[in-house]
């Protein structure tokens, strides 16, 4: 009696079990394909996601590189200041020093590094007006010269250097291993064979005058002198005869016509100007 109950109680719980399992379906069976095919799709969506993410990566890095190598350029880079022939500038230095920069000149300096030191290069003419304060340096490719705080004219040009002090005292080198020349107010150097010459005296007021444009010459080459008016008119100057030949005087930078019969009255020269181009010729050859 009890074991027929006991298989009525099975029969039962079998009964319930298969109607709840009804509402179940057992997975298909999937081929090897078809999983390799699925596995192979989430490989390649990963490797994609990680390249996008390296790519990102480098793009950063190549965008970082170049603004900290940006940036160290301008922090690096100097100031330069240029002018064109007849173009006279006045420069105001970091820290208050003047610099007027002659026609055909170039200078250029560190504002970052300023108040450290004081450096300046320079191509051409500058009459320096320097404020007291640490080491002052004007350095060209001639010479260096040295100052604590005082005006002073410096002129290199190709071969030719020359530095006049018109107040204080400066110290000219042309090698770092010499003691150099010390100039105080009213005394000139330049350098003669690769050697700077004993400070002489100069008339400052010929100093000074060079900044208004009046240039005056005492036995220079004539080279010289059709140079600096080729650079205070923006001209072209040719002449077939001796230009070693020495010229004394003066000119202005206000006229050209007049500049020229200063310079070429006593050296007996005809001139013609066409345009920009200025032709010389000796008087006798001109009469003949």
């Amino acid at each position: 009696m009890k074991e027929l109950k006991k298989e009525e109680k099975h029969k039962e719980i079998e009964k319930k079990i298969l109607e709840h399992s009804s509402n179940y379906s057992v997975p298909a069976k999937r081929s090897k394909e078809a999983i390799w095919a699925e596995l192979s799709k989430k490989i390649d969506n990963n490797d994609r996601s990680r390249k996008i993410n390296l790519s990102f990566f480098f793009k950063a890095a190549a965008v970082a590189v170049i603004l900290i190598t940006g940036g160290l350029y301008f922090w690096f880079q100097d100031t330069s200041v240029k002018t064109n022939f007849a173009q006279i500038k006045e420069v105001i230095l970091p820290g208050g020093s003047h610099v007027l920069l002659q026609a055909g000149s170039e200078i250029s300096f560190n504002e970052r590094s300023w108040a450290k030191k004081r450096i300046v290069h320079l191509s051409g003419e500058a009459y320096f007006s320097v404020k007291k304060g640490s080491k002052f340096q004007v350095i060209s490719q001639n010479g260096k010269v040295q100052v604590l705080g005082t005006k002073f004219n410096v002129i290199s040009r190709d071969k030719h250097f020359e530095v006049a002090c018109v107040t204080g005292k400066v110290r000219v080198k042309i090698n770092k291993h010499e003691k150099g020349k010390i100039l105080t107010k009213g005394l000139y150097t330049k350098k003669v064979n690769n050697t700077l010459i004993e400070p002489a005296p100069i008339d400052i007021k010929l100093i000074t005058e060079r900044q208004k444009g009046k240039f005056a010459f005492n036995k220079a080459e004539l080279n010289d002198v059709f140079a600096e008016i080729e650079r205070q008119f923006d001209v072209k100057i040719e002449y077939s005869g001796k230009k070693d030949r020495l010229f004394t005087g003066y000119f202005s930078n206000k006229d050209l016509d007049k500049a020229l019969q200063m310079v070429c009255i006593p050296m007996e020269l005809d001139y013609q100007i066409k345009n920009k181009l200025v032709i010389l010729s000796d008087l006798a050859k001109s009469t003949n």
